[in-house]
Protein backbone atom coordinates (compact mmCIF):
# COMPACT_ATOMS: atom_id res chain seq x y z
CA UNK A 1 0.00 0.00 0.00
CA UNK A 2 1.38 3.15 -0.58
CA UNK A 3 0.37 6.54 1.34
CA UNK A 4 0.74 9.76 0.61
CA UNK A 5 0.25 12.63 3.26
CA UNK A 6 1.02 16.67 3.61
CA UNK A 7 1.40 17.90 7.30
CA UNK A 8 2.19 21.52 7.66
CA UNK A 9 3.74 21.67 3.70
CA UNK A 10 5.95 18.27 4.73
CA UNK A 11 4.91 15.63 2.29
CA UNK A 12 5.27 12.36 3.05
CA UNK A 13 5.34 8.93 1.43
CA UNK A 14 4.76 5.79 3.20
CA UNK A 15 5.37 2.09 1.30
CA UNK A 16 3.54 -0.92 3.01
CA UNK A 17 4.94 -4.39 1.25
CA UNK A 18 3.58 -7.79 1.87
CA UNK A 19 6.64 -10.25 1.45
CA UNK A 20 4.12 -12.88 -0.73
CA UNK A 21 7.11 -15.04 -0.79
CA UNK A 22 8.85 -12.54 -3.76
CA UNK A 23 12.22 -11.69 -1.31
CA UNK A 24 14.25 -10.33 -4.51
CA UNK A 25 11.71 -8.23 -5.57
CA UNK A 26 10.97 -6.03 -2.14
CA UNK A 27 14.49 -5.73 -1.53
CA UNK A 28 14.64 -4.27 -4.35
CA UNK A 29 11.94 -1.90 -3.93
CA UNK A 30 13.88 -1.37 -0.81
CA UNK A 31 16.60 -0.17 -2.54
CA UNK A 32 14.68 1.91 -4.66
CA UNK A 33 13.43 3.92 -2.28
CA UNK A 34 16.66 4.07 0.45
CA UNK A 35 17.55 6.02 -2.83
CA UNK A 36 14.46 7.93 -2.96
CA UNK A 37 15.28 9.11 0.64
CA UNK A 38 18.68 10.01 0.20
CA UNK A 39 18.03 11.93 -3.22
CA UNK A 40 14.93 13.99 -1.13
CA UNK A 41 16.65 14.64 1.88
CA UNK A 42 19.18 16.92 -0.04
CA UNK A 43 18.93 20.61 -0.71
CA UNK A 44 19.36 22.59 -3.39
CA UNK A 45 22.67 22.58 -5.14
CA UNK A 46 24.17 19.55 -2.59
CA UNK A 47 24.21 22.25 0.40
CA UNK A 48 22.91 20.11 3.47
CA UNK A 49 23.01 21.85 6.42
CA UNK A 50 24.34 18.58 8.58
CA UNK A 51 27.75 19.48 6.83
CA UNK A 52 28.04 22.95 6.88
CA UNK A 53 30.32 24.24 9.40
CA UNK A 54 29.51 26.84 11.77
CA UNK A 55 30.17 30.41 10.84
CA UNK A 56 33.05 31.46 13.53
CA UNK A 57 31.79 34.96 14.29
CA UNK A 58 28.17 34.71 13.60
CA UNK A 59 27.16 30.82 14.50
CA UNK A 60 25.18 30.50 11.18
CA UNK A 61 25.62 27.20 8.35
CA UNK A 62 27.57 28.86 5.47
CA UNK A 63 26.86 26.88 1.99
CA UNK A 64 30.85 27.69 1.51
CA UNK A 65 31.59 25.33 4.25
CA UNK A 66 29.65 22.46 2.74
CA UNK A 67 31.31 23.16 -0.42
CA UNK A 68 34.64 22.69 1.01
CA UNK A 69 33.31 19.62 3.05
CA UNK A 70 32.35 18.00 -0.26
CA UNK A 71 35.65 18.63 -1.86
CA UNK A 72 37.76 17.91 1.29
CA UNK A 73 35.54 14.24 0.51
CA UNK A 74 36.62 14.12 -3.03
CA UNK A 75 40.31 14.59 -2.45
CA UNK A 76 39.85 11.37 0.20
CA UNK A 77 38.12 9.21 -2.07
CA UNK A 78 40.19 10.10 -4.82
CA UNK A 79 43.10 9.56 -2.69
CA UNK A 80 41.68 5.92 -1.92
CA UNK A 81 41.05 5.08 -5.67
CA UNK A 82 42.72 7.19 -8.00
CA UNK A 83 40.82 5.68 -10.95
CA UNK A 84 37.37 6.94 -9.86
CA UNK A 85 34.69 7.74 -11.84
CA UNK A 86 32.46 11.10 -11.07
CA UNK A 87 29.71 8.61 -11.19
CA UNK A 88 31.25 6.68 -8.32
CA UNK A 89 31.92 9.71 -6.89
CA UNK A 90 28.11 11.00 -6.75
CA UNK A 91 26.61 7.67 -5.77
CA UNK A 92 29.28 7.86 -2.61
CA UNK A 93 28.39 11.52 -1.69
CA UNK A 94 24.72 11.12 -2.20
CA UNK A 95 25.21 14.46 -5.16
CA UNK A 96 23.88 14.69 -7.81
CA UNK A 97 26.39 14.11 -10.99
CA UNK A 98 26.46 17.83 -11.60
CA UNK A 99 27.54 18.67 -7.93
CA UNK A 100 30.59 16.89 -8.22
CA UNK A 101 31.45 18.03 -11.97
CA UNK A 102 31.77 21.51 -10.14
CA UNK A 103 33.65 20.57 -7.43
CA UNK A 104 35.97 18.74 -9.22
CA UNK A 105 36.66 21.50 -11.74
CA UNK A 106 37.49 23.81 -8.96
CA UNK A 107 39.92 21.72 -6.98
CA UNK A 108 41.54 21.60 -10.71
CA UNK A 109 41.01 25.29 -11.09
CA UNK A 110 42.73 25.83 -7.31
CA UNK A 111 45.39 23.19 -7.94
CA UNK A 112 44.44 20.36 -5.58
CA UNK A 113 43.96 17.71 -8.49
CA UNK A 114 44.85 17.29 -12.36
CA UNK A 115 43.76 14.53 -14.72
CA UNK A 116 46.20 12.43 -16.07
CA UNK A 117 45.20 10.58 -19.36
CA UNK A 118 41.93 9.90 -21.25
CA UNK A 119 38.54 10.15 -18.99
CA UNK A 120 38.33 6.89 -19.57
CA UNK A 121 40.93 4.89 -18.63
CA UNK A 122 42.82 7.69 -16.85
CA UNK A 123 43.21 8.78 -13.51
CA UNK A 124 43.22 11.63 -10.76
CA UNK A 125 46.72 12.75 -9.07
CA UNK A 126 46.09 14.70 -5.69
CA UNK A 127 48.83 17.43 -6.55
CA UNK A 128 48.27 19.19 -2.93
CA UNK A 129 46.17 18.21 0.04
CA UNK A 130 43.02 20.41 1.59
Amino acid sequence: MLEETNNNGVDRTGLTLSTGGNEQDINAMLDLYEGMIKKNDQKIGGYRPENAKNDQKTGENRPENAKNDQKKQILDLILDNPSITRLELAKRLGLHDSTIKRRLESLVADGYIKRIGADKGGYWEVIKPM
